[in-house]
């Protein structure tokens, strides 16, 4: 699987998305010191609730019997205070049990939950619900671990309310079926490395993806926006799956650069910008991600006519922020990034020339 669709960047940096998911993969298998199935697959190790929950010390309302279930295997769940137990990418139950620890047992023919002990009783799966033609989940009920993790990285957590997901789906389909068609490598790398989205609305936080809850997005329907839904949605899906495709990539910090990661650019480079050095590395692989799905989408006529100057405006805007980005590292690319480094940035640039050459022809 090619990883942008440019072969230049492809080469440098597909192989090493599939060897972090492998690295990240048996680090939760590590992690969860013999909990769970041993015979889970390798995409079980990837519901971003059991790496917040294994990562981030503390977060321990979701058992790991229902972040890597088996429904072959009796379970132990633990709901949350309105008596509710999710299992993330299956569903959840009401159980009328406000934060307790129940053993159920799953009879997938019925998908019905039964209560073993403790009074019992027979609960109905209320199923997962999906963007269409996907299995990137569009998340529901804001389980425990989802809510702790809100509450340390949205500021006003409490003012922010979930979208149904029947609200979601349609707008997040769209923007899947057009990445496809017009960068079906890209797409097929988001479809397999972004689990799930929670789209949200707050009135002051930004779309976001964190490595803290790796293969979750997270989009802010009220985020300042020019323009159609169709671009919002779009940039996003692109920009913050971005992220999760490039924090795989981009694993093994050090292959990538000679000075530390985590130093402000203000100490690597004239640059007054309050990022680190890696996030502008992140920048600059979802500026290029986004530049070349936008210009893609409106080359081959697929931008419907009232959307098209919400597209063009983004892609104008995205670009700038490229070239700037670009320039800002270019005169300190040898000092701070290692030979592999220096040819992700070097790809950037060529990827990005091409674009603005096809533009002025």
């Amino acid at each position: 699987m090619a990883l942008t669709g440019h072969p230049g960047l492809d080469e440098l940096l597909d192989k090493r998305r599939v060897a972090g998911r492998h690295e990240l993969a048996g680090v939760m298998r590590t992690l969860t010191d013999g909990a769970g199935p041993a015979s889970a697959p390798e995409r079980a190790w990837f519901e971003p609730r059991l790496f917040a929950r294994l990562a981030q010390g503390g977060l321990t309302g979701m058992a790991i019997d229902q972040l890597l279930f088996d429904p072959d295997r009796d379970a132990v769940a633990i709901t949350d205070d309105a008596g509710v137990a999710v299992f993330p990418g299956i569903g959840h139950i009401a159980t009328g049990r406000p934060a307790a620890e129940c053993k159920l047992r799953y009879d997938a023919g019925r998908r019905v939950f039964t209560v073993l002990g403790d009074g019992g009783g027979e609960y109905p799966l209320e199923p997962s619900a999906f963007v269409p033609g996907t299995r990137i989940e569009l998340a529901g009920p804001v389980d425990p671990v989802l809510r702790r993790f809100l509450d340390d990285n949205v500021e006003a957590p409490e003012r922010l309310e979930p979208v149904a997901p029947e609200v979601a789906a349609g707008g997040l389909a769209r923007a899947v079926e057009l990445v496809t068609v017009v960068r079906p490598e890209l797409a097929a790398a988001l479809i397999e490395s972004v689990r799930s989205v929670l789209v949200f609305r707050h009135p002051g936080a930004e779309s976001f993806a964190a490595l803290g809850m790796h293969g979750m997005i997270f989009i802010n329907l009220d985020e300042n926006r020019h323009g159609s839904d169709a671009a919002f949605l779009l940039e996003h899906l692109v920009h913050q799956g971005g992220h999760v495709l490039f924090s795989e990539a981009t694993l093994a910090r050090p292959d990538f650069f000679r000075v530390d990661p985590d130093a402000a650019l203000a100490d690597c480079t004239p640059a007054t910008d309050r990022r680190t050095v890696y996030d502008l590395f992140h920048g600059l692989f979802t500026e290029h991600v986004e530049t070349q799905v936008f210009a893609a989408a409106l080359a081959a006529g697929r931008v419907p006519a009232a959307d098209r100057p919400a597209f063009e405006a983004h892609l104008a805007a995205v670009s700038g922020r490229h070239t700037r980005d670009l320039e800002l590292l270019a005169p300190h690319a040898g000092t701070v990034f290692t030979p592999l480094g220096n040819d992700v940035h070097t790809q950037f640039g060529q990827a990005h020339e091409q674009l603005r050459n096809l533009a002025t022809s």
